[in-house]
Formats: C-alpha cells, structure tokens, sequence
C-alpha cells in the first residue's frame, strides 16, 4: 500500500513559498520592490507524491526569477529596454560621475547594463535559504533523499531562467 504524501507535500509547498516571499521581501522591502510580479508569480502543483513549485514571473517575455534567485554571471549585458522600465518604475535617476549632471534615462540604464555586464551580481539564494529553514522538516517527514529532489526541482523551475547568452 502505497503512502500517501500529498497533505505532507500541499503543506510543505505553502511554507517554501511562504518562506522564499519572506526572503525576497527582506532583501528588497516594499517600498524599493519594482512591480511585484516575482512575489506574486509562485504556483504549486502536488500530484502522484510529487510537489513542483514554480515561478514564471516575467516582463514582456524575459524571465527574471532565476536572475534574482542565483545573480547573473559577466558576460554579455542585460536588455537596456528592461533596466530602463525598472529605473522608471523605481523612480530611479542617474547623473554622470565626472560631472555630476543628470543623465537621459536612456544613457543612464546603458551604464546599468554595462555594468552588469562588466561584473555581473550576485543573487539573493531565495530557493536555497528557503529550504534551508525547512531542511530538518523535510528530513523527519520524507527523509533526507527528498532534501535533494527538492533542491533540484527548484533550480530546473525556478532558476532556470538564468540569462547569460
């Protein structure tokens, strides 16, 4: 006779998720957040024993949670079409460093992006400090395998949007 897990595993996804809204929130606090749209974009899926949670949060096609979660690597620069719609939502401005005079908003997210490029950032680890938190939960209920499986699922559903190319 099969175990049935699924109240186990419904539960255990509302307190992952709960916990990864808790560590965004604590390293971006309300007033500095841009749109929200990463807060509000987790989904869960428990079915067959099995828990898959997800987060597709996007802006015009380009899926950011991964770039939150793990950072972006240097490499080639982020759209400047997409840090200049951040600037304007966050009510950022930028002025130039020689002179210190503002910058068109355009000529301000290209030194953005170019920095990014330069020196990537690092992310934030919500999906590892989350089960972090919950790991000796995990452990005792599904055992110390799952701790595993868990991570995994998370860094091929959540992380996964990485953008370096």
């Amino acid at each position: 006779m099969a175990v049935n897990l699924e109240p186990i595993l419904d539960k255990l996804a509302d307190d992952l998720i709960e916990q990864m809204r808790i560590e965004i929130m604590q390293k971006y606090p309300h007033p500095a957040k841009a749109s929200g749209r990463l807060l509000d974009s987790f989904s869960k899926e428990v079915t067959d024993n099995k828990l898959t949670i997800l987060n597709e949060a996007s802006e015009s096609g380009y899926f950011y949670s991964g770039n939150v979660d793990l950072g972006r690597r240097p490499g080639q620069m982020p759209p400047v079409s997409k840090i200049r719609q951040w600037m304007e939502r966050k009510g950022i401005t930028s002025r130039d460093s020689k002179t210190g005079r503002f910058m068109r908003k355009r000529d301000g997210a290209f030194a953005i992006a170019k920095k990014i490029a330069d020196y990537g950032y690092h992310g934030i680890n919500y999906t590892e400090n989350a089960v972090r938190k919950f790991e000796s939960y995990i452990i005792d209920s599904l055992g110390e395998k799952y701790v595993e499986e868990l991570n995994e699922m998370l860094k091929q559903n959540i992380s996964r949007f990485e953008l370096n190319d």
